[in-house]
């Protein structure tokens, strides 16, 4: 049962509008409006906290990431060129017959399979043999060749000597992988460089907030503090992948006083779903004080 309807319950409706009843309609509207707004909210809460997860997840790598902007910064590479030598690669090895490693094993069942004539013994995989571990961190060694032919390669892909040697593994480059995809979103000219603009935007998916000129300023702090020159006009700074990483690291170290000279510094330093609400703070009241103004006129012409 509506509002109006439950005036009518306790009033004669009659063929004119009723001024009680047309007020009542406007405060349902707004009210459904109310609704709408804390869904919006609700839907970028949601948002920002997959945000959060994907920089707390950064966090725990923090040790492998510092660790690959060293090596990357000692060999003198962007540190996008380490993290693809890093990453999975396609490798052809020899594996030993393994119970426990059971696709290496069926594959090279099926393949000696083939390569035998007919009649010949079967059931390689019996033939196990022990190995102290090959380039691929898999225990192998060497199957026995068969007719005179070379030892059986499979294709697998496997943990390549760069990630062993500094001892990163793929779930420390999730996050890293992450960053690396959205920094390029920004990233028109494809230099790994970006202006303290599109950084803010960067550091927006990590549910981080500042306005354009703080994020200049923050930045620059960081350039300074790890050596490295800043220019005088901090809105032409340069960020590479390899110092946004870092950056995003010790943000929080910079970020004691946020400084919102200008209302669009406000806005740009809120999060969406607190923008919406503060939007709302101010809209909610002042619309229903207009409406209860507009009413009150249009009462004499009821």
């Amino acid at each position: 049962r509506t509002l109006s309807n439950s005036v009518y319950s306790i009033l004669p409706e009659g063929a004119q509008q009723m001024w009680l009843a047309d007020l009542l309609t406007s405060f349902t509207v707004i009210c459904a409006l109310g609704a709408v707004e804390f869904g919006i909210v609700q839907y970028w809460l949601q948002i920002e906290k997959r945000r959060v997860a994907r920089r707390d997840g950064l966090k725990k790598a923090e040790a492998a990431t510092k660790k690959l902007i060293a090596q990357a910064a000692k060999e003198g590479l962007k540190l996008t060129q380490l993290l693809e030598r890093c990453s999975a690669a396609d490798m052809k090895v020899t594996p030993t017959m393994q119970a426990d490693v059971e696709v290496v094993r069926s594959a090279t069942e099926e393949f000696l399979a083939s390569q035998q004539p007919e009649g010949a013994e079967q059931g390689v995989g019996a033939r196990a043999a022990a190995g102290a571990g090959d380039e691929v961190g898999l225990a192998v060694a060497p199957a026995q060749p068969q007719d005179g032919k070379d030892s059986v390669t499979v294709p697998m892909r496997c943990r390549p000597p760069t990630a062993k040697d500094l001892n990163v593994h793929e779930h420390d480059l999730l996050f890293l992988e992450f960053a690396k995809n959205t920094f390029s979103r920004f990233d028109d000219d494809k230099s790994y460089t970006l202006k303290p603009q599109d950084v803010r935007r960067v550091l927006a998916k990590f549910n981080i907030y500042m306005s354009t000129k703080w994020t200049a300023q923050v930045i620059c702090m960081y350039l300074r503090d790890i050596d490295k020159p800043t220019p005088l006009d901090e809105l032409e700074a340069e960020v590479t992948f390899s110092v946004f990483c870092g950056f995003l690291l010790d943000y929080d170290k910079y970020l004691l006083v946020t400084k919102r000279s200008t209302w669009k510094g406000w806005y740009q330093a809120m999060s969406p779903s607190a923008t919406v609400d503060t939007i709302s703070r101010v809209l909610w009241p002042s619309a229903l004080t207009v409406l209860l103004i507009a009413f009150q006129l249009a009462l004499p012409f009821y």
